[in-house]
Parts: structure tokens; C-alpha cells; sequence
């Protein structure tokens, strides 16, 4: 057995974002891969057959990781192999180039592509809708031509050795400069070759869903100096070009929405009771009126800490009759569903994490961890769970991987979850030294699941352990609450575990 060392992650596949084909009879996915040498994460798209349970890679660019399903058989996908766009895209203009890819052989055609740099794109009749990320700091090149457009490329570059501040934030995590970066939505006609942005100036985007084939749903954040930690619903509808606001951006937070039994359906929080964080409760909005739906306590997300996993896609889905979500409680993740009358059903609860999910007819797929392994592809018919991938079974098996063993403690009247991993070869006539790891958050939350660090530290010959303090997620709102108590209670709680 080979120890699992620090560069091993750099060997690890990580399966991500699995989404059936509109007949079910495959489903694509993006296997995301290290890159040392370059200091980057590749990804191509793979196919799975329902049919055999074979697995096959559909392109080999290693930029190919944003697609949709066009029909049964053609993916849509985002990547950059013409020279020409390149040149564009190097002296400062967006473009995102589109290409068609068919899953019964042959080579990606190039589609179209547009003067935006996409992030998202989901699919409305012969209509696409993306969301892309608009940089207000440089000039609009988009609606420039000619000398105009050469003049504004050369004042630009001339300016680009600093940067103005002139917005809260101005930074964040994962993201680096975000002054006057906004997330837009636009919408591009395929037949007439039309792109446009649709969503106001300066509206930051934060999430958004194609509802009935012909109205959007997306979360907006309107800011010009300082962003507010409050959201606003709105719906436009493509056919008219008609922009309503159904939630004012006044009292509320929203994770995501869509029209469920008639009805424009949500996940929100007024945020009075517990901040900013406070867990998301279930609720309508009709004629500018919200309305309470379910009085929901636990997290609507998968919050548990890990390492080694990319989640690019869904979180939350929905049909005709139900709104699927992934929830933490306690130390894994459960999925649920809500009906239109806010009846709550659990579908999936067993130990793991899960990472993204698809709901195509009766089957849910997802991509998750399970058994102390790494992320793979699974399907639930709604009685069993099926394994459908082993990307990274053969490296597993060569590794010694330390399990995790689970405990609850008390401390001060409460009970708490505690783990501790032995070292390899663990002899208990000799002594080893102890590392306590702890997660971040708020409300994040650790569990018996693949964790690389934690056995990278396992394999070097130490103890670890590790605990959910006060603060974590996976217990409803009142335990995740720490307002005013951060370094103390949480402190003690990730001490008493050792």
C-alpha cells in the first residue's frame, strides 16, 4: 500500500456536474484533472450510456466544462480553439466561442460565439441564456467598431498597470478584484445571431432559472457604491422583453426560485432572527405579496467541508412536482424535496456528502462521495442507489486510506460529534502526535468522509481529530448561531474533543 502523500490530489479525478439527456437514455459530465505543469485544473466532458453503465470521454481540449443538452444526442459547449477569438480575447475584448459536439462520434464544430465572457448558459427554445461576467472598469468593446474600438483598446491598456477602489467590497474570496465587476444576463438568439444583455446596469446577477421555456427567474443585487446584503426577485420574460420585479431588494436574502404548481416558489430569509446567515425558509410571492410556505430550519445546501471535490452544477432542481435540494443535517448530506403545498419528504439520507444533482423522469443522478471515497457519479430510483462510475477506484485501492471513527462527547450540556483518525500502522504500544484540524465557516461542517489533508496527516504517522463546534451547520439555526461568540464557545468545543 502506498501512503497518501500531500501531491496526491494532483492524481484524483473529480467528476462533476452530471445532467441526463432529455430522453435519459445517456447523461454527460465534466471530469475535472490537476495540471501541474501549467498551475491549472483541466476538465473534458464524458458520456455515460444508461443502457451498458459504460463511460466514455467525448472531447479532449481540457477547457471543455460549461454545456447543456441541445437534443438526445448534440451537446452545446464552451471552449476557446479559434485562433481568431483568441487574438480578440488577448488584447482585452470578451468572447466566448460555442461549440456543437454530437455523442454518437465526430469532431466538435464550432457554433457561434459571443461578445461576452459566459459563465452559465441554459437552454430556451432556440434562444440562449447566460450569464456574463461585465467589467465596468473597461471600455464596452462590444458595441464599439473600427477606430472608436482601437482608441478605447489603447487607453485601456495604457491604464491597466493600477486599479481604482471605488466599491465595498472590492474583493473577495476565490474572485480577486470585484469593483464594478458585475454578473449579467443576457440572451442570445441562435437563428438570427443576435446577443443582448437584459438585466439592468450595474444589477449583479447571483443566480437565475428558465422557467416554462419562456420567462427567467434570477436573483438580483442592485449596487453602485456599496453592495447590501439584501436581494430582490425578478422575472423577465424573452418573447416581450418584459422585466418585473417580484421581490423588492429590501428585507430579504434568495438561494433560488422557480414555478412550481403555478406559482413562483422560493427559498429566502428576512434574516431577523439569526443574520446574515440565517438558514433559508420555503415561501411564494403572488401579485408582489410573500407568502410563508414552510417554516424550514435546516440548511438548503450541502455545507460539509472537503478538499478534494468540484460541485459546478445544480444544487437545487425541480418539476413539475417537486422542488429537489440538498440539506445538511448533522454530519451528512440528505436530499429532500418540497411539493407545491410546502410537504417535505426526505429521499436520500445515508452517511456521505453529496455534490450536485439531475432529476430526469423518476431517477435522481448525482455526483457525491460515499464509503470514505472520492467523488463518483451515482443514480437513486427512489428505493436503491446505484454506483454508475469508478474514476477513482483502481487509485484508492493502491492507497492506505485511514478511516474515520466517529464518537458524540458532552460538553457543558451539550452533545457534540467528535472524529479522530489513527495513523497508519497504528501500534497502540507506542505513542504518536495529535493534530486537531478545524473547518471554517460559518456553518460548515465536517464529517466521516474523504477529507485529503486530514489523511495526508493520517499517513505521515499522526492522530487527528477533529469536531463540529457550536457555530457549525447540519443542527437547525439556533446551533449555527455564534453571533458575538466567535473564539469562545466554538474554542472550548474544539479543544474538549482532544
Amino acid at each position: 500500500m502506498k501512503r497518501i502523500g500531500i501531491d496526491d490530489f494532483t492524481y484524483y479525478n473529480y467528476p462533476t456536474c452530471m445532467v441526463s439527456s432529455p430522453d435519459g437514455a445517456h447523461a454527460a459530465l465534466a471530469v475535472v484533472n490537476a495540471n501541474v505543469k501549467d498551475n491549472r485544473y483541466d476538465s473534458c466532458l464524458w458520456i455515460y450510456t444508461m443502457a451498458d453503465g459504460s463511460v466514455r470521454k467525448l472531447t479532449g481540449g481540457k477547457k471543455e466544462r460549461n454545456f447543456i443538452w441541445l437534443d438526445e444526442k448534440t451537446l452545446l459547449f464552451t471552449s476557446d480553439r479559434e485562433k481568431s477569438y483568441a487574438e480578440k480575447v488577448k488584447n482585452g475584448e470578451d468572447w466566448t466561442c460555442f461549440y456543437k459536439i454530437s455523442i454518437c462520434g465526430g469532431e466538435a464544430q464550432f457554433a457561434f460565439a459571443v461578445p461576452y465572457k459566459v459563465s452559465k448558459m441554459k437552454l430556451a427554445g432556440n434562444k440562449l441564456v447566460m450569464s456574463i461576467k461585465y467589467d465596468y472598469n473597461k471600455p464596452d468593446f462590444a458595441s464599439l467598431e473600427g477606430e472608436e474600438k482601437e482608441a478605447a483598446a489603447k487607453a485601456w491598456k495604457e491604464e491597466k498597470d493600477y486599479e481604482v477602489f471605488d466599491e465595498l467590497p472590492f474583493w473577495a474570496n476565490g474572485q480577486g478584484v470585484v469593483n464594478k465587476i458585475r454578473t449579467r444576463l443576457a440572451v442570445y438568439d441562435m437563428e438570427t445571431g443576435k446577443a443582448e444583455i437584459v438585466s439592468r446596469e450595474y444589477e449583479n446577477v447571483e443566480g437565475y432559472w428558465v422557467e416554462e421555456g419562456d420567462k427567467v427567474l434570477y436573483i438580483s443585487s442592485l449596487y453602485t457604491d456599496k453592495k447590501d446584503v439584501y436581494q430582490g426577485l425578478m422575472q423577465y420574460t424573452i418573447s416581450s422583453g418584459k422585466l418585473e420585479t417580484l421581490v423588492e431588494q429590501k428585507d430579504m436574502s434568495i438561494d433560488y426560485a422557480c414555478i412550481l404548481g403555478g406559482k413562483v416558489t422560493f427559498f429566502g430569509s428576512y434574516m431577523k432572527d439569526f443574520g446574515f446567515n440565517e438558514n433559508d425558509k420555503l415561501y411564494t410571492v403572488e401579485n408582489g405579496v410573500v407568502t410563508l410556505l414552510s417554516d424550514y430550519d435546516d440548511s438548503i445546501r450541502n455545507t460539509m467541508s472537503c478538499d478534494c471535490k468540484f460541485a459546478d452544477g445544480a444544487g437545487f432542481v425541480h418539476d413539475d412536482k417537486y422542488i429537489y435540494f440538498l440539506s445538511t443535517v448533522r454530519k451528512q448530506t440528505v436530499l429532500r424535496c418540497f411539493d407545491a403545498a410546502g410537504n417535505l419528504k426526505t429521499l436520500i439520507d445515508r452517511q456521505g456528502s453529496i455534490h450536485t444533482i439531475d432529476v430526469c423522469g423518476d431517477t435522481i443522478y448525482f455526483t457525491g462521495m460515499r464509503d470514505m471515497g472520492l467523488t463518483e457519479c451515482y443514480s437513486f430510483d427512489g428505493k436503491e442507489e446505484k454506483k454508475l462510475t469508478s474514476f477513482n477506484d483502481a487509485l484508492l485501492a493502491e492507497r492506505s486510506v485511514c478511516p474515520v471513527e466517529e464518537f458524540t462527547f458532552t460538553y457543558k450540556g451539550i452533545e457534540l460529534d467528535g472524529y479522530v483518525m489513527k495513523p497508519v500502522d497504528y501500534d497502540p504500544n507506542k505513542t504518536y502526535p495529535g493534530i486537531l484540524t478545524i473547518h471554517g465557516g460559518p456553518r460548515a461542517t465536517f464529517g466521516p468522509t474523504f477529507f485529503h489533508e486530514n489523511e495526508v496527516f493520517a499517513n505521515a504517522g499522526y492522530f487527528v481529530f477533529f469536531t463540529n463546534p457550536l457555530g457549525s451547520d447540519g443542527r437547525g439555526n439556533v446551533f449555527a448561531d455564534i453571533t458575538g461568540k466567535h473564539g469562545t464557545i466554538d474554542f472550548e468545543h474544539c479543544m474538549a474533543v482532544t
